[in-house]
């Protein structure tokens, strides 16, 4: 890339990384319609915390676990406007865990992911979760929640998140994140999966 290009490039996007261990952030104003103002926005985010060592510490941080599928989604800005978020719309299939009796299958509630992409007065405006990709519609997976002053997240990002195919459960959890979770329990049988969450104290195997 010639110099100019390179340098209209770095006039052009703000790039921010907030990886662990690459240290503190490049620095942008505090809100993202003043980033706005220089240009399209792209800084790139890490959301799986806490780290979480495996199922059962999953199971039991959780405030629901339910089978669902999105039916919608809705990015916007953040009450003080620091980052991106994503609204999800849930449909609920089949309830895991809900001791406080919240669900009905056929309900939908709204869990919010932290990043996404919008326009702020414009402006193109991009934050990236590199480690909970965006979720795809009308697709089954099983979801893990936390209560949230503002309804409901996703517990340890995309820890939280397993797509339900061919008979087994998908940590959504990129392969290059090798975090306990995917490591452990990626592939097992739904059956098996579902059973374990619902507190049959039984492992499940993977076949």
């Amino acid at each position: 890339m010639l110099r100019s290009d390179a340098e209209r490039m770095k006039a052009a996007w703000l790039i921010l990384l907030m990886l662990p261990g690459l240290g503190a952030p490049a620095a942008r104003a505090a809100d993202l319609r003043e980033a706005a103002r220089q240009g399209p926005v792209l800084e790139v985010i890490y959301t799986a915390k806490p780290v979480l060592p495996g199922i059962g510490p999953l199971i039991i941080r959780s405030d629901l676990v339910f089978v669902g599928q999105v039916m919608d989604q809705k990015a916007r800005l953040s009450d003080n406007a620091s980052t991106v978020l994503t609204d999800y719309t849930i449909e609920v299939l089949e309830i895991l865990v809900d001791l406080d009796n919240k669900l009905a299958p056929g309900g939908r509630l709204t869990v919010t992911k932290q990043g996404g992409q919008m326009r702020v007065d414009g402006v193109a405006v991009h934050v990236e979760s590199v480690d909970f990709p965006p979720l795809r519609w009308l697709v089954p997976y099983v979801f893990f929640l936390v209560a949230t002053p503002g309804g409901y997240g996703f517990l340890g990002g995309a820890q939280g998140v397993w797509a339900v195919r061919r008979g087994r459960v998908w940590s959504q959890v990129p392969v290059k994140f090798k975090l306990p979770v995917r490591r452990l329990y990626n592939r097992y049988k739904v059956k098996d999966f579902y059973g374990w969450v619902r507190g049959t104290g039984v492992p499940p195997s993977k076949r």
